[in-house]
């Protein structure tokens, strides 16, 4: 902070674009910001800090848990019966369990996202997908 573009009277702290402004008080200089500052972190004298409020409501955390679970156990699955066969079963689980779609379209999708996810991947562009232990006994 240089002292040759000052007014007298007021000073600016560099951060100006950022909206923190800094008043001048008898050679010393305090920053006015909006957020708590580092002493009421320290001494936790600061409302804002104290919520009576959980960080996650229950009933939100259902939502979080019917996508972690089956995308968690798809990458389990993979490493036992291969990258097809967890997909298919992903997809299918999640489609019907999170979607609620029928079953027809749940079981075609299932089926023919893995297939055309083979075709494309192993025979085309000649990159195989992980197979599993178990995977390497199917056909393809």
């Amino acid at each position: 902070m240089g002292g040759a573009g000052r007014r007298s009277g007021e000073t600016r702290c560099q951060e100006e674009k950022t909206g923190c402004k800094a008043e001048s008080q008898e050679g010393t200089h305090r920053r006015v910001t909006s957020s708590p500052q580092i002493s009421d972190l320290e001494t936790g004298s600061s409302k804002d800090l104290k919520s009576e409020k959980p960080f996650i409501p229950p009933k939100a955390l259902t939502p979080v848990i019917l996508v972690v679970a089956p995308a968690a156990l798809m990458v389990i699955l993979t490493e036992f019966i291969g990258l097809y066969l967890a997909a298919a079963l992903y997809l299918g689980t999640y489609m019907r369990l999170v979607g609620h779609y029928r079953w027809r379209l749940v079981l075609s999708l299932s089926i023919l996202v893995p297939i055309t996810t083979y075709l494309v991947f192993d025979k085309i562009f000649l990159i195989p997908m992980p197979t599993g232990m178990y995977g390497r006994l199917l056909p393809f």
